[in-house]
């Protein structure tokens, strides 16, 4: 029974469970003749594998898997990246990741389209041709991403315009596919995500809805007339309903990119940001990519961001005051934003999903999780933005300690460029004992300051029954002399890199 504690301590890796193992296996294993220095050497091997590791045959398995998923990514990279999308379809934050991946490839990401788009994300050709050396560097969202479009009426369009051919227009369109689900929610989910361009201006078809509908209506209405009259066979061309749309103003992009969002759960034509982002070329703001790999974290920094507000969770404090928990995200990335009673009392209209903000934040890590503490905020447009950057930089020079400031020549702090070469890009954890000899610690400074990198170095340090993570000032290379060196001063399970 306590084995099985054990082997569940380290497969689903809960430190605390694990910790409360210690005492009692290394007597058990005293108890059975195995010397104390052996049981605890034993134990040790214990805590590493726990972390992650695998039996050999299934780390090979892995290593296969990775070996294969990266030649098809190198030689076949639009139908890759389908099939990465089509996998995580469920998975709104890793699409958003996976989509930023495809620009960096170089591979567009297309909007649904009612004559392209099948079920799942596929690749689009520029030809039909059936050719195995045919490439395309194009990836059409899949229907099934639509919301609030339903898997009935999503085979229904594909069945037909396989059988028949493209869609002309939105007549042919709404007259061919027969479902009962395609009703006023699934079309207007068509039109707002942009599946329906190729037939109209969307705001035209939104605007002209209950006509579409008594369009289909009429339709259907002559269709069972059809059926009932015996000569139906001789009448039924010369019955042909024509949809004539009303005209009305074109919908702005601002809201073209809400629909998006609405809809298919990001930003995909364009973003919120683009514009006003041209207008920001400011060396202070901090990009949130950047924030998200920052490991040292000081709770008396200050940084200035920018992005748009893409969700607000409201919850209420134990003094019955009201709180935010706020994800905003700028052209690569998002983070969440903790904006506390006294701040919101301030400026509670600020907070809309869809506003564009500027915010001077301090940075925390509580719970292992980099986010935002808001200390000041504003609404930014195209015609306040320079100004408001202007002021929150004031605001960054009077808060205490700037996190991006440097010392002038009279002592005072100045918000400067943020050098994102110093920002870690991973973490080297050396695992050393509770108590160590003064030469290896004049040692292992030594070698830090010999290797410097961007890989943060934190210490691993047994602390009682777990392991208390020291975070240093070093940076370090991961270069395999360093690891070599570390590792014969330490154990082979003593450099582990994040």
């Amino acid at each position: 029974g306590e084995a099985d504690v054990l082997r569940k301590a380290v497969g689903k890796k809960i430190a605390t469970l694990l910790a409360e193992q210690e005492s009692k296996m290394i007597q058990g294993m005293v108890k059975n003749g195995i010397g104390q220095d052996v049981a605890k050497a034993i134990w040790e091997f214990i805590l590493p594998f726990a972390r992650y590791g695998f039996n050999r045959s299934h780390a090979a398995c892995y290593a296969m898997i990775a070996y294969q998923t990266a030649y098809l990514k190198a030689h076949y990279p639009s139908e890759f990246m389908a099939s990465l999308l089509t996998s995580d379809a469920d998975n709104i934050d890793r699409i958003a990741v996976e989509i930023n991946e495809c620009r960096a490839m170089n591979l567009e990401v297309l909007p649904p389209d009612i004559n392209e788009s099948f079920s799942t994300f596929t690749v689009v050709y520029d030809t039909l041709e059936v050719d195995p050396n045919k490439t395309s560097r194009k990836v059409r969202f899949g229907l099934s991403a639509v919301k609030n479009l339903g898997e009935n009426v999503i085979k229904e369009i594909i069945r037909e315009r396989k059988t028949n051919g493209h869609y002309k227009n939105l007549e042919d369109f709404i007259s061919r596919v027969k479902n009962k689900d395609l009703n006023k929610k699934s079309l207007e989910a068509l039109v707002k995500s942009g599946a329906l361009d190729g037939f109209g201006e969307r705001n035209q078809m939104l605007f002209n809805m209950e006509k579409i509908l008594n369009f289909i209506h009429s339709l259907n209405e002559e269709k069972d007339r059809l059926q009932q009259n015996l000569f139906g066979a001789l009448v039924e061309k010369s019955a042909i309903f024509r949809l004539q749309l009303d005209p009305a103003d074109v919908v702005q992009d601002k809201q073209k990119l809400i629909w998006e969002k609405e809809l298919l759960g990001l930003y995909l034509s364009s973003h919120p940001m683009q514009e006003i982002s041209k207008l920001l070329v400011d060396e202070n703001i901090v990009p949130l990519e950047a924030i998200n790999k920052q490991s040292v974290l000081d709770r008396n920094k200050y940084i200035k961001v920018a992005g748009v507000v893409s969700s607000i969770k409201k919850i209420i404090t134990k003094k019955g005051e009201p709180m935010l928990f706020v994800k905003i995200e700028d052209m690569v990335a998002s983070s969440e934003v903790l904006v506390f009673p006294s701040i919101l009392k301030e400026n509670s209209e600020v907070w809309l999903e869809d506003s564009i903000v500027m915010l001077t934040c301090r940075l925390s890590d509580k719970d292992g999780e980099t986010k935002l503490i808001c200390n000041k905020v504003k609404q930014i447009t195209r015609d306040n933005a320079k100004d408001v950057s202007y002021e929150f930089d004031t605001a960054i020079e009077e808060a205490p300690r700037s996190s991006y400031a440097r010392r002038n020549g009279n002592g005072s702090e100045k918000p400067s460029v943020p050098d994102f070469d110093s920002i870690p890009i991973g973490t080297i954890n050396i695992h050393v004992p509770e108590t160590m000899e003064f030469s290896k610690i004049e040692k292992l400074k030594q070698l830090l300051s010999e290797y410097p990198g961007r890989y943060q170095v934190c210490l691993m340090v047994k602390n009682g029954g777990g392991v208390k993570k020291i975070m240093t000032s070093y940076r370090a290379d991961t270069n395999n002399i360093l690891l070599e060196q570390v590792r014969s001063m330490f154990g082979n399970e003593s450099f582990m890199v994040e």
